[in-house]
């Protein structure tokens, strides 16, 4: 089995972190693949954004997101 290399992970606007938890995945050839991710604990529906993390082992990018309300 192959898992994933990379880390996702949330940080809402009161600054509780939440853990992404691999939902499912499909692998492709050339080794292209997609997934999807839940966070854990699940986020408040009073939060306004999130600061999603993706890290590897050697690199990490991060997007600000807004919530809808």
């Amino acid at each position: 089995m192959i898992t994933p290399c990379f880390q996702v992970r949330a940080t809402d606007d009161a600054g509780d972190e939440h853990e992404g938890m691999l939902s499912g995945r499909q692998g492709f050839p050339g080794n292209e693949g997609s997934g999807s991710f839940w966070f854990w604990p699940p986020v408040p529906q009073d939060r306004k954004s999130i600061r999603v993390t993706v890290s590897t082992l050697w690199e990490a990018a991060w997007a600000e997101i807004e919530l809808p309300r």
